[in-house]
């Protein structure tokens, strides 16, 4: 079972959250599969070497693991995997941590954004066509703690389960986004 991985200093932070690694790391969590180096070039239409290079310095921060070897044509061929399930960053007052917290949250919002607008022009025009095909929702639950994490756990649950059916006719995909953030008590 992988961890939740913990970012703990402002070095893991900025790796982790470089665009170009951030983009590797996408290749591999839509491929929910061990690929190589090579593979995930292919997939990005990169240079195998430019890939290479930021998936050892992902490998070094622990974010992606070895999942086994193949020895291909006389060339032994890495296969990597994200090493998490979830990542966190661990609590700082360090205002240089909280600053890069805040450009990672900036960052992951406009590509959600992105994504999301590029969706949206694919569909037929028409307030109807919108909402059979999707809907944007914004307000307050109140929840528990304890809640909120059941809440988090099933999506995620849910998201997991749900990729067999990918492909087959009766089933969508639907790109789900959920941004939670405690409010202040009484609010």
């Amino acid at each position: 079972m992988k961890n939740e991985l913990v970012l703990k200093t402002l070095k893991e932070i900025r790796v982790f959250q470089d665009p170009y690694r951030q983009q590797i790391i996408k290749v591999y969590e839509q491929s929910n599969k061990p690929m190589t180096a090579k593979q995930v070039a292919d997939v990005l239409g990169e240079p195998p070497s430019k890939v290479h290079y930021h998936v050892k310095v992902l490998e070094k921060f622990l974010f992606l693991t070895l999942s086994h070897t193949e020895n291909i044509n006389g060339i032994v061929a890495r296969y990597m995997e994200i090493a998490y399930n979830g990542v966190k960053i661990e609590r700082s007052n360090d205002n240089r941590i909280k600053d890069e917290i805040y450009i990672m949250v900036e960052n992951e919002f406009d590509k959600i954004k992105e994504n999301y607008i590029d969706r949206l022009k694919e569909l037929p025009v028409g307030k109807e066509h919108f909402k059979q095909n999707g809907s944007i929702k914004n307000g307050i639950v109140y929840l528990t703690e304890e809640q909120m994490y059941e809440l988090v756990e099933y999506i995620e649950k849910l998201s997991k389960e749900t990729k067999q059916y990918k492909g087959q006719k009766k089933y969508y995909g639907w790109d789900i986004f959920m941004s939670m953030i405690r409010i202040k008590k009484g609010g």
